[in-house]
């Protein structure tokens, strides 16, 4: 008889033997060895021992795990998508060695603006900027030289030519470290033209007349390319935050059908609702770091760096993982 199907078979009679024993006998540990010397260990319910052999568990995809119903907490899988061993912890499932897997950051990557050296777009797209006015490359918030950038106010910016790879249209995000060392009306992050502001995709700064507050503007539909964007016919999230000087601060700004939210250091600090769920790219706008246009540049005074472009919107845990010091 084959060894495989003998074994199998008196697994399953040591089960139903198990299963069939009084109820006192459930009180007492349970070994599974080839060794009938062995002696479970009195603090474990089950005890499996092998020097040739280990302890499968369920192999599922990612919609087969979903399909569970009513997980237990403690429910333990392999994630046969993510290669990952995952259990569930009563309210969602998380990988057993802390990552989380709504971690995606290359994909939806439009740019990536890490300054190390220079001002080129690390994602791969090929959307490389340039230094317009008296900035340089200067040290990070870690002190490390040559890994960001540094802005002296206007007419100072990065401008990058959009070679039409940064587009979206539902949903987009921004991300990106700042440090003011002085105030005023500022942009910190912005699309739009060039040459004079019109055909504006949105901006991010203390760029509201009036005050210092952090505010993340969209066009609505009805400022159509080729006009400016104005109060009247944008949508503005205006924060109650006011960023103070000479610290550093990771912002994120997520659009996703009309709802824009602010993050401040991977933390949600407000939401509002656009009139419209779609924003736009129009044609010949350009993506400008540290500022807005040379009619009203609107430049930064301090430092920049790890400028994210995303076509979607970013999950809480990539924000935060974003934000966290040491990335």
């Amino acid at each position: 008889m084959n060894k495989n199907i003998s074994h199998s078979k008196q697994f399953i009679v040591n089960w139903l033997l198990l299963i069939l024993l009084p109820g006192s006998v459930f009180c007492q540990s349970i070994l599974i060895s080839r060794d009938t010397s062995d002696r479970p260990d009195s603090s474990a319910l089950l005890e499996i021992k092998s020097q040739s052999k280990g302890f499968l568990l369920p192999r599922l995809t990612t919609i087969q795990r979903n399909n569970i119903l009513n997980p237990a907490y403690g429910l333990l899988i392999i994630n046969s998508t993510l290669n990952k061993l995952q259990w569930f912890d009563g309210t969602g499932w998380k990988n057993t060695d802390g990552s989380s897997e709504n971690l995606r950051l290359q994909e939806g990557l439009l740019a990536n603006f890490p300054f190390s050296g220079n001002t080129n777009d690390q994602s791969g797209n090929y959307n490389n900027g340039f230094i317009a006015g008296t900035g340089s490359i200067t040290s990070d918030k870690n002190g490390m030289p040559a890994s960001a950038y540094k802005s002296n106010g206007n007419p100072d910016r990065v401008i990058v030519f959009n070679n039409g790879s940064i587009a979206f249209d539902t949903a987009f995000t921004v991300a990106f470290s700042v440090m003011m060392t002085a105030r005023g009306r500022i942009n910190f992050v912005s699309m739009s033209e060039v040459s004079d502001g019109r055909s504006a995709s949105f901006a991010i700064g203390t760029n509201m007349p009036g005050n210092n507050n952090l505010n993340f503007g969209v066009p609505n539909s009805n400022a159509a390319c080729g006009m400016w964007a104005v109060e009247s016919n944008s949508t503005n999230n205006t924060a109650a935050f006011i960023p103070e000087l000479n610290v550093w601060y990771h912002i994120t700004c997520t659009y996703n059908k009309g709802v824009l939210k602010i993050y401040v250091n991977g933390t949600l600090i407000s939401s509002v609702l656009a009139v419209d769920t779609q924003a736009h790219v129009c044609p010949g706008t350009e993506l400008i770091l540290g500022g807005w246009s040379d009619a009203d540049p609107t430049s930064l005074i301090g430092k920049l760096d790890e400028v994210r472009i995303y076509n979607r919107a970013l999950h809480p845990d990539e924000i935060a993982f974003l934000a966290k010091p040491c990335n």
